[in-house]
């Protein structure tokens, strides 16, 4: 009879609770990782909408330097290429600009001379996610 009572309570297998305790840290590490994964995503984004304005105003000042005035924009298209092809046409530069997420907002040339752009990426979670970019420069995203 002894050994059949040891046999029955010497079984090697995790308990109810023992589970429960494992699930609940496993959340709890999990609920600490992805906000801090997101946030990387979102700097990221910054980061290149950064670069990429950059790129823009590098073209429009080397289109300035080459001709003597800064390319005829207009808000025909909405996206990168088409803001490549109107600053390259004319300016006798070539700059080729992609992106699917980030789209033209405006692009303008004032009166007195000049340029005025804005690009957007929708995709950042926050609501700072747009750069004006002029002649003067622009603010990059933090």
């Amino acid at each position: 009879m002894r050994k059949l009572r040891e046999k029955i309570y010497d079984n090697a297998a995790f308990t109810l609770i023992e589970l429960l305790v494992v699930i609940a840290v496993l959340g709890i590490l999990a609920g600490i990782a992805v906000p801090r994964i997101t946030g990387v995503q979102d700097q990221a984004r910054r980061e290149a909408l950064n670069a990429t304005a950059s790129s823009i105003r590098n073209a429009m000042e080397m289109a300035y330097a080459s001709s003597g005035s800064y390319p005829t924009l207009n808000l025909s298209a909405t996206t990168l290429g088409a803001l490549s092809d109107a600053i390259s046409s004319g300016s006798g530069i070539s700059i080729s600009l992609s992106g699917s997420d980030v789209s033209v907002t405006n692009a303008t040339n004032p009166t007195g001379g000049g340029f005025e752009i804005t690009i957007q990426d929708t995709d950042i979670g926050d609501t700072a996610n747009s750069i004006t970019i002029d002649q003067s420069g622009f603010s990059p995203l933090n």
